[in-house]
Parts: structure tokens; sequence; C-alpha cells
């Protein structure tokens, strides 16, 4: 049984492994969207003139810090649902583990209710028969 339940295990770990590279990869493109919103903003030298940072790139920077936001909602929010899907799949198989020791043991008390029984029986129904037929005679 332990056998079945640890590869049971591995099937819903490896069902989860897809999902998880993916939200890496979100990760990894929120992490450079934050990293860009946040680099200071830099003015360029055009030949001898200093150009100094224009407010389209203020603006792509304030863009890219939002968008790092959501992103890190979305992300945030798939991994805690695909947490409570893990959970989930443990707790049922937890379930169903030890609903199948109770069963297990259910069957043992059964068996060992049976063969006290065929061994006491033997006996006793004996001497009871043989009490009645006593009975009977006189």
């Amino acid at each position: 049984m332990n056998e079945d339940a640890m590869f049971e295990y591995l099937v819903q770990m490896g069902m989860m492994r897809p999902e998880e590279a993916q939200l890496k990869k979100k990760q990894s493109m929120v992490d450079a969207l934050r990293g860009n919103s946040l680099s200071p903003m830099q003015g360029q030298m055009v030949g001898k003139h200093y150009v100094a940072p224009g407010i389209g790139q203020a603006i792509a920077q304030l863009g890219q810090g939002y968008l790092a936001g959501k992103g890190q909602e979305g992300v945030d929010k798939q991994m805690g649902t695909m947490n409570t899907t893990q959970a989930a799949n443990l707790k049922a198989m937890r379930d169903r583990m030890q609903a199948e020791r109770l069963r297990q043991e259910e069957l043992r008390r059964e068996e060992q209710m049976r063969q006290s029984l065929m061994s006491g029986s033997g006996t006793s129904g004996q001497q009871t028969n043989n009490a009645s037929y006593a009975g009977f005679q006189k």
C-alpha cells in the first residue's frame, strides 16, 4: 500500500510540474520588468551635447512598474491556486489511505470474529445440543 501511495503522490506532483515551470517563467519576466522600472533614468550624450531623459522614458518606467505589479498579482494568485490544489490532492490521498487502513482493520476484525465464532461455536454448540438431547430423553 505504501508503494501505491508513493506512486500516486509522484504522479500528482508530476502533474504540477508544467504549471510550476510556467509560473517560474512569469516570475522571471515580472522580476525583469520590476528591475527596469526601478533603474534610474539616464540621459545620453549626443555628439557634444547632453540630452536629458524625456517624459516618455519616465512614463515607460511607470508603465513597466505598473505591469510588474499586475504581473506579480497574477503570479501570486496562480501560486496560491496551485498550492491549494496540491494541498487538496494530498488531503484526498491521505483520506483514501486512512479509509483503506480502516477497511483493512475492519476486515481483520471480521476475520478474527469469524475465527473466534467458528472455534467457540464448535464446543459450546455441541454442549447445548447434548443438554437438549439429554432433556429430550427424560
